[in-house]
């Protein structure tokens, strides 16, 4: 019996919807500058690699990881001008001191402008990792998408209510099942949630970001109670919210 399969016309589709936005967004930041370019960018990004995840798990990603790389590697420069810029608003917010808000200034500075230095080779290298990674695409076996998602609902639902050091890995996960859903969901049963599951993301995201930003300004300690408790709230039952079954089973 011949197995079902996601077709490789869908899959290329989308990744290269995802990955186009990603060179459209870089080319806007590194020509005209703007936050938001930058943000979209990563944002992009993180969805192609999403996408390279679930790749291999169905074991059809070969190569597709070495292709990625330079992408990964922008990406995180990239992420070098996005924490200076929350830095210094957060900094603001909190009355940081002069010195504190001058410094961040100053690294904003140096890493956009050595950012947009690259800006041809980065395009470069992010128009080549698209073109290579569109040739890697293969058919993705249903059955191992399905598995898949069980597997990580199933991690998820058990771990959410444990240590917070399990929160940030728990939203990692999320992120992945609500990138690759646009197109999973032609692999699924059941349908899921994806408002409840990206609002739970956001939350943890929430809390995760002032966890961070405690050590550079301790009074942030004081929301960690609310935060975490915003998570817990919109954790409970989350197999059931997520999928509309109450018990954890293959779908």
């Amino acid at each position: 019996m011949k197995k079902r399969q996601l077709k490789k016309k869908l899959l290329k589709h989308h990744l290269a919807n995802e990955s186009g936005e990603a060179q459209q967004q870089l080319k806007v930041f590194i020509k005209i500058g703007g936050f938001e370019a930058l943000h979209r960018f990563r944002v992009a990004a993180k969805k192609i690699r999403a996408f390279i995840t679930l790749a291999l798990e169905a074991s059809v990603a070969k190569g597709m990881k070495k292709e990625f790389k330079p992408v990964r590697v922008i990406f995180r420069k990239a992420g070098y001008i996005r924490d200076a810029q929350l830095r210094i608003t957060l900094g603001k917010a909190q009355k940081a001191s002069r010195d504190f808000i001058a410094k961040q200034h100053r690294q904003l500075y140096e890493s956009t402008r050595h950012f947009r230095l690259k800006g041809k080779a980065y395009l470069k290298k992010a128009s080549k990792s698209h073109s290579k990674l569109l040739q890697l695409v293969k058919s993705q076996a249903v059955k191992k998408i399905r598995t898949y998602y069980t597997d990580q609902l199933r991690w998820i639902a058990e771990n959410i209510d444990g240590s917070t050091a399990l929160l940030h890995p728990c939203r990692k996960k999320l992120k992945i099942l609500i990138y690759n859903y646009k197109f999973a969901h032609h692999a699924l049963k059941q349908k899921l949630d994806k408002d409840y599951l990206k609002a739970l993301e956001k939350v943890i995201g929430d809390w995760h970001d002032n966890y961070l930003n405690c050590r550079l300004f301790p009074p942030l300690q004081h929301k960690e109670k609310d935060l975490l408790e915003q998570v817990r709230i919109l954790s409970g039952d989350f197999y059931a919210k997520a999928t509309g079954k109450n018990q954890c089973i293959p779908f």
